[in-house]
């Protein structure tokens, strides 16, 4: 089992369009997507949360939090095969909460319950509270670079 400092450093900087934010409990992890999704986001993302899978025994939460997404992401997301490989640990998350703009919460949740068994929350960015809530947890303390 890795130790939940490697958590802290992957060892590698995170992409622009997908950043991890940090929360105040160690179980619940939480990333922000802000752009374009390339496939070094998705590596960063699937590292971070195996790493996450090893140090902790017990399923963690994961909230995404979506606040701009290309339309073109939502297209090369046709590659299930790929996508199913990647999520093969999703299992291992109790809570899955998915906040996003109303317009890509449709194409997002139908294929997401394709690909996963987790039941999952979705919120509206509007009602991004009630979705940390959920969770019972929040941001952690803001770090210098870190937004929301």
């Amino acid at each position: 089992m890795r130790s939940r400092d490697a958590l802290k450093h992957t060892g590698t900087k995170p992409p622009a369009a997908l950043q991890r934010i940090p929360t105040e409990c160690v179980t619940s992890y939480a990333f922000r997507v802000d752009g374009r999704v390339s496939a070094s986001d998705m590596s960063f993302m699937t590292n971070t949360l195996a790493i996450a899978f090893d140090a902790h025994l017990k399923p963690i939460d994961l909230l995404i939090l979506i606040r701009q997404l290309d339309p073109t992401d939502l297209l090369r997301l046709d590659d299930t095969t790929s996508i199913r490989r990647r999520l093969a640990s999703i299992h291992r998350v109790d809570r899955f909460v998915l906040v996003t703009a109303s317009d890509t919460a449709t194409p997002l949740t139908n294929l997401l319950s394709t690909l996963t068994p987790v039941s999952y929350h979705h919120f509206d960015l509007s009602d991004v509270g009630h979705a940390w809530a959920l969770l019972g947890t929040q941001p952690a303390a803001r770090l210098p670079g870190h937004k929301l």
